[in-house]
């Protein structure tokens, strides 16, 4: 979901919002639904990727957050503000070819 838009800004995490905003970034996945007002279940976690290119600098931000993991892809689960967010690098081509 590009977000460079924010229309339904409201319903995402302050974190996640920071990092789709200044960073080549995508939401992906289910909570989709939540952001753009589909459903009022609030997800589980959220999934973004984070383009290669912006993975360091983002890297950097996520490792400030209270609690931070390896995830399943090679990145981060992150709780920020008691919301799971998991970030790994992939570019949404890539990501496309393997869904």
């Amino acid at each position: 979901m590009p977000m460079k838009n924010f229309s339904s800004h409201r319903r995402l995490p302050p974190l996640l919002l920071y990092i789709l905003k200044n960073f080549d970034a995508w939401l992906i996945g289910s909570s989709i639904n939540y952001v753009e007002g589909h459903t009022d279940t609030p997800p589980k976690d959220y999934d973004c990727i984070v383009s290669p290119s912006d993975w360091l600098a983002v890297a950097q931000v996520l490792l400030t957050q209270e609690k931070i993991d390896i995830n399943t892809f090679g990145g981060f689960k992150v709780l920020s503000k008691g919301i799971l967010i998991d970030f790994w690098p992939q570019t949404l081509s890539e990501f496309l070819k393997s869904s």
